[in-house]
């Protein structure tokens, strides 16, 4: 069984992992407003999308936004 300060440090840790793939998605280009849309389809795409892939570290992340800005493109906000 966890302790409390385990439970704490867990709690801490998924906090600043939702803030860091906010910031990712931001900083990638997703619509503040759907942000948690951009999310929510990250998370769910990521077996798919790194299933035939070889990539590892920060190319599988790069792979995700990248499938995410061919099949969402909406999520997106203009860059031309």
């Amino acid at each position: 069984m966890k302790t409390n300060d385990e439970k704490i440090a867990e709690q801490d840790l998924i906090y600043e992992i939702n803030i860091l793939l906010d910031a990712m998605l931001l900083y990638a280009g997703v619509k503040r407003e759907r942000l948690a849309d951009a999310a929510q389809l990250y998370i769910e795409n990521i077996d798919t999308v790194l299933e035939n892939l070889d990539a590892s570290g920060a190319d599988e992340v790069i792979a995700v936004v990248e499938f995410l800005r061919g099949k969402h493109a909406e999520l997106f906000e203009n860059k031309g």
